[in-house]
């Protein structure tokens, strides 16, 4: 089986290599092109250029992996293939890429039609807005304004957040006014709370 892969491989990059030689030959511009691509690639022998040209005439630096990643320290994407199966893969990105793009079209006139339409509960969000505008008046029953409440809110969040040495310190002084009379327990609560 996998010779037969390789006679595949083989037969074909034969005929690319019978093909591209002809082209080149045929007419001047076809040798032009050659030595254009040819001029950059002056390190590889005659048909591994003619190879090179036929699959992309526009190369001008090809190397190996091991050169790309060791000495030109440049990472190649798991799974890359030659060039000739890059540009196999174009047609079929395109075609995916279009679908794509029709998809989002669709997708954004569908949207343009649902801002058009009202929507759907403003009735009942109206109606929800107002009761909650009444208990929040029938929640005020002390007459405070909104930013009294708050105000008296966020005075009790920063009590809260008092330090734990102001509460000693206030614990030591109910213990002392306690035992005001008997000094003897005086001291000694004292010493407890230290």
């Amino acid at each position: 089986m996998a010779t037969n892969s390789r006679n595949m491989k083989y037969n074909y990059y034969s005929a690319l290599e019978e093909k591209q030689l002809k082209e080149m030959t045929d007419t001047k511009a076809g040798w032009v092109n050659y030595l254009v691509s040819a001029a950059s690639l002056y390190k590889y022998p005659f048909s591994e250029q003619v190879m090179i040209h036929a699959q992309r005439p526009d190369a001008t630096a090809c190397a190996s992996f091991d050169f790309w990643s060791k000495i030109m320290n440049r990472h190649i994407n798991a799974g890359a293939r030659g060039i000739d199966n890059a540009i196999a893969k174009i047609p079929d990105k395109l075609e995916s890429a279009e679908s794509q793009l029709t998809t989002l079209h669709n997708q954004v006139k569908n949207a343009e039609f649902e801002l058009e339409k009202p929507f759907q509960f403003e009735a009942e969000l109206t109606e929800k807005i107002a009761r909650l505008s009444e208990l929040d008046v029938l929640l005020n029953l002390d007459g405070e304004s909104s930013d009294e409440r708050e105000k008296s809110i966020s005075n009790t969040a920063e009590n809260e957040k008092r330090p734990l040495s102001d509460t000693l310190n206030k614990a030591q002084m109910q213990a002392y006014k306690q035992n005001e009379n008997n000094p003897k327990s005086n001291i000694t609560n004292m010493k407890n709370y230290r």
